[in-house]
């Protein structure tokens, strides 16, 4: 199988993304780059194949028609995460793209993607943690039967997922259903080859969450929090806990509060953080705060 594109999706000019484009572009210079964004991004055709978001949203805003918000978190937050799906589904019809490999803006890819492709074998669609797409690979027909899944969950089957948002919200957790959540539901019951990315295949993985220590059952050494980054030839290495083994990173995701520190490490800088993070028990407060007000206000619903 050959890939055909790396995709990014984004919205707005984040000051990481022009890293993560350009990462992309160092480590894979042969490969088709696609960034479908909007006018404030525009600028990046010079460095990437540029696209608006807007021209392909036909099949998005169908299915805005029929999702049910079922989180705690903004509208808005939750249906763009699925609404990326049925827009890149959109662009690769109509492109001709037939195996691609998509990426959040907060990524830094730093190998070869055609040559992991090879390393991986027979497969559909890869996922991190049987659950979340950051950095992960399709077929246009996995990405296909994806949102047509997704269509069916909130429409026919609707009625299973409202169930599944009242036991959740039971709990009193923030959160809900999103796109990760159909993700590990269609991962376990397509009829399709999904490759686990975090697996330590001939001694590299990708990177799950930099502010996660533990990918599965790999534990990583950690710095102030983060995965401890070890650098060898300019590539991220992370180092097992148990026997010192050293892992290489195919990716690197700077997901939250992470991507602080996404500009440095695309320098090679160092580390995620410097320091250790006087705002984690904050942190920690705001959710129990959150988690209080989420049962009273739920008392008076």
């Amino acid at each position: 199988m050959t890939l055909d594109a790396i995709i990014f999706l984004h919205r707005g000019d984040s000051a990481y993304l022009q890293c993560a484009l350009a990462q992309a572009r160092r480590s894979n210079p042969d490969t088709r780059i696609v960034l479908l964004g909007d006018d404030s991004n525009g600028k990046y055709s010079k460095l990437v194949e540029y696209h608006r978001i807007s021209d392909f949203m036909a099949a998005a805003n169908a299915f805005r028609d029929r999702y049910i918000h079922l989180s705690s978190n903004a509208f808005e937050f939750e249906f763009r995460c699925f609404e990326r799906w049925f827009v890149i589904w959109e662009f690769c019809k109509r492109s001709d793209v037939q195996a691609l490999f998509c990426a959040d803006s907060d990524v830094l890819i730093y190998s070869n993607l055609q040559d992991i492709m090879a390393r991986f074998g027979i497969f559909d669609v890869s996922l991190s943690l049987n659950s979340c797409a950051h950095a992960s690979y399709w077929t246009i027909e996995a990405l296909r039967a994806f949102c047509e899944f997704v269509t069916k969950a909130y429409t026919s089957d609707a009625a299973a997922l409202e169930d599944m948002y009242r036991d959740y919200k039971a709990t009193g957790n923030p959160g809900g259903i999103c796109d990760m959540t159909l993700l590990n539901m269609f991962g376990r019951n397509a009829d399709i080859q999904v490759i686990e990315t975090t697996d330590i295949i001939e001694g590299a993985a990708f990177d799950h969450n930099l502010n996660c220590i533990s990918d599965g059952p790999n534990h990583y050494v950690s710095h102030f929090g983060a995965k401890k980054l070890l650098w060898r030839n300019d590539l991220p290495y992370g180092q097992l806990q148990e026997d010192s083994t050293l892992v290489r990173f195919d990716i690197l995701h700077f997901q939250g509060i992470a991507k602080n520190g996404m500009t440095k490490v695309f320098k090679r800088q160092g580390q995620v953080f410097d320091r250790p993070l006087p705002s984690t028990s904050w942190l920690r407060l705001i959710f129990r705060v959150r988690r209080v007000l989420t049962r009273v206000l739920a008392r008076f619903a």
